[in-house]
């Protein structure tokens, strides 16, 4: 068990290795990717570990666990897609504009690309694992989880508070947006239209609630601008609006730090 727990870090931090590098790649800048701060992706962790259990009972041929490691690590991902967006009232990756999807949680080339990194897995690279952990003494493994686990708990906690602190200040962009569409109406249905465009450019409410709403927009932290900037696909379910804007607000925020 103390062997699993540790192949289930190592993977985590391999498979944040790779997925960071594969994203960066495609978008021109680094990315720290996954939902934690360190570099750890415990899908990938979860993943190698189920699929090398699983693969224990199947015949040990290059079809099986290719097609056996592409099945179980797409189901992963997509009840992975599902739970969070459940859980954070949000989509975090959308492989829609992909060829052969399933609800844009699963595609065909990532299936692929996790079915070929289970024949290295399989074949390779776990054998070498077990041979490095063997090497280990179980006083050292112990201590090294009790640590580890210390700092997953806060990274964790940490995470969780920056993904719904994304939702609160979405939800008080919106009610804020709400309110000054309720003053356009409100003036509206009592002015004529040279009187209301006057009230509009010279209203201190108008200028107060934009002000409010430029504030907030400007309270975005640091790891909640990292959890958007890891998951540029990211899709509020409630707010869909209010993130693109706010995603927006933050990228010209940093033009403006770059420029000066």
């Amino acid at each position: 068990m103390v062997d699993i727990l540790l192949q289930l870090i190592i993977y985590s931090f391999l498979g944040w290795c790779c997925e960071s590098i594969y994203c960066s790649l495609g978008r021109g800048e680094w990315i720290n990717r996954g939902f934690l701060t360190g570099p750890f992706c415990p899908i990938y962790g979860v993943g190698a570990v189920v699929t090398l259990g699983f693969l224990k009972f199947l015949p040990k041929s290059v079809m099986v666990v290719f097609v056996g490691g592409m099945l179980i690590t797409s189901t992963l991902e997509y009840f992975t897609s599902w739970l969070m967006e459940k859980l954070f009232n949000a989509r975090w990756w959308d492989y829609s504009k992909r060829p052969f999807n399933i609800k844009g949680r699963v595609c065909l080339l990532n299936s692929t690309l996790f079915g070929l990194l289970c024949l290295f897995l399989s074949f390779d690279l776990n054998p070498r694992i077990e041979s490095l952990l063997a090497a280990f003494s179980m006083d050292f493994k112990w201590g090294f989880l009790v640590a580890f686990f210390l700092y997953f708990a806060a990274d964790f906690a940490l995470a969780v508070k920056s993904a719904l602190g994304i939702n609160l200040r979405l939800r008080v962009l919106a009610e804020l947006r709400e309110e000054l569409q309720e003053k356009y109406q409100e003036w509206s249905a009592k002015l004529e239209f040279a009187q209301l465009e006057e009230k509009i450019l010279n209203s201190d409410i108008r200028e107060e609630l934009l002000e409010k709403i430029h504030k907030k927009q400007k309270e975005v932290g640091f790891f909640e601008r990292r959890l958007m900037k890891s998951f540029p696909e990211m899709v509020n379910k409630s707010y869909p609006e209010r993130l693109e804007e706010l995603k927006k607000s933050l990228k010209k925020r940093k033009q403006e730090e770059e420029k000066g």
